[in-house]
């Protein structure tokens, strides 16, 4: 509690709950909610970290992505260091990680796209999505969220994207978060309702886990 604006969370190679909150990466010890360590971003410093917005695991890294600084950057907690920060995208919303590649939603390019480390060229994985925000990959799977239209879709498949990108689910209230759990099901915050979902790709019906969240901020007026 007291974060002025927790946007996203995971938990790191240490076992630890890390918070991007905009002005600051924060760490938690996960048993007592102990605040163990908190990284000041930046604006415009391609060196530290940029107003992160959603933090996901990277192996022992973290990547981190920010709209408001259009940066997706690989962070390495130990050494404190920016180990690659990348800010060609447009408008990045999330990036999270698949077999070693990033996967980035692009809300002005209305597209979630890959690109592997090193590398400036990406590979489209949907090429026609209004509001892609939530993202989620493990095993060679990946799926993204549509804010607009509620439908989620399956990416890939074995490591391999699909030539029409599959839709799971529809009817959903505004999905932004997800991640998948160990049996491979994903679980999804729908902001609309503000309720964590979780749906079986194989077999796509809603499960509710918790209702009356307090998630989600409304639009800027325009």
């Amino acid at each position: 509690s007291g974060l002025s604006m927790p946007a996203g969370i995971a938990v790191d190679a240490r076992g630890e709950l890390v918070v991007a909150a905009a002005q600051s990466l924060r760490r938690y010890d996960t048993q007592t909610g102990a605040e163990l360590e908190v990284v000041h971003a930046s604006i415009g410093d391609p060196t530290t970290v940029a107003t992160p917005l959603t933090v996901s695991r990277f192996g022992d890294r973290l990547l981190t992505s920010s709209w408001f600084s259009n940066a997706v950057q690989v962070w390495n907690a130990e050494s404190k260091q920016v180990e690659a920060s990348y800010q060609d995208f447009k408008v990045p919303l999330n990036a999270v990680e698949m077999d070693g590649a990033i996967i980035v939603a692009e809300l002005a390019a209305h597209r979630v796209v890959l690109r592997h480390p090193g590398s400036d060229e990406n590979q489209i994985l949907h090429g026609a999505i209004a509001v892609p925000t939530g993202l989620a990959a493990a095993n060679g799977r990946s799926y993204v969220a549509d804010w607009l239209s509620g439908v989620i879709y399956q990416l890939t498949e074995a490591g391999i994207v699909l030539e029409v990108p599959r839709p799971i689910i529809g009817g959903l209230s505004h999905p932004e978060g997800m991640a998948l759990d160990d049996e491979g099901r994903l679980l999804v915050v729908e902001v609309g309702t503000q309720r964590l979902l979780r749906i079986d790709p194989l077999n796509p019906q809603i499960e509710v886990i918790s209702e009356g969240l307090a998630v989600g901020l409304g639009g800027v007026p325009g």
